[in-house]
């Protein structure tokens, strides 16, 4: 332990803030998918809205975009 603290070294609060970005955005992520899968097949598809559907999909698309930005950095 003192082996990887010796390493950390200065940058223990970047390290808890990058590990806890990544925490933070997965479980968004984990929470976003399922509800917005259910929010388009309850208000869309059985309403035929097919403007909100279009709307959400522009949406949604963009939302996980910017989670898979985020995720690529917080990789590097």
């Amino acid at each position: 332990m003192k082996k990887v603290l010796f390493i950390i070294g200065d940058f223990k609060f970047q390290l808890l803030l990058i590990l806890l970005f990544g925490l933070l955005l997965n479980s968004f992520i984990s929470v976003a998918n399922p509800l917005a899968l259910k929010y388009i097949f309850d208000e869309v598809i059985i309403r035929q809205n097919f403007k909100l559907f279009f709307l959400l999909s522009i949406g949604f698309v963009l939302i996980f975009t910017i989670w898979r930005l985020g995720n690529r950095i917080y990789l590097l």
